[in-house]
């Protein structure tokens, strides 16, 4: 598994917070990853030819790490602000071979309780409209406590 940090030495504004905020909280954390997002276990049937994993916005890991337990190649990449903009899902689209999958989980609505999560980190249907070549096979909204998430899954070629 590769953990790549690019963008870290530019001084942007991150993804759902910025890095110290981020930085901060994993170092309060107890010193153990959660365990994988239940939605990713919930959906692996759409993995079953999958090989190789691209895991953005990991985090710390957690589902990466899963996957990898399962023995798939995973490459983990987090804090790029470039890497979250709605034009990045055509360049995964581009590298993935036909039938490849693009699995996208986050939020739904802004959570009362973290302020840091702000409207344009919120999962918009049009953030996926540049996905020319992958057809929508399924989107689910779900909630983990007060918290709402929404999860889509895009398949190349079909």
């Amino acid at each position: 598994m590769q953990d790549l940090s690019v963008c870290q030495q530019n001084n942007y504004q991150y993804y759902m917070g910025d890095s110290e905020w981020w930085d901060k909280r994993f170092k309060n954390r107890r010193n153990e990853i959660m365990p994988p997002e239940n939605q990713l276990k919930q959906d692996i049937d759409y993995f079953r030819v999958a090989k190789r994993f691209f895991d953005l916005a990991c985090g710390d890991e957690r589902n990466s790490i899963y996957l990898a337990q399962m023995r798939y190649e995973v490459c983990a990449v987090d804090f790029c602000e470039e890497a979250f903009i709605r034009e990045v899902y055509p360049i995964l689209s581009a590298m993935l071979n036909d039938n490849g999958i693009i699995w996208v989980n986050g939020f739904a609505n802004v959570p009362e309780d973290n302020s840091d999560v702000k409207e344009n980190d919120i999962l918009q249907d049009t953030d996926f409209e540049l996905l020319l070549d992958c057809k929508l096979l399924s989107k689910e909204n779900y909630a983990i406590g007060q918290r709402t998430f929404v999860r889509y899954i895009w398949k190349k070629g079909e």
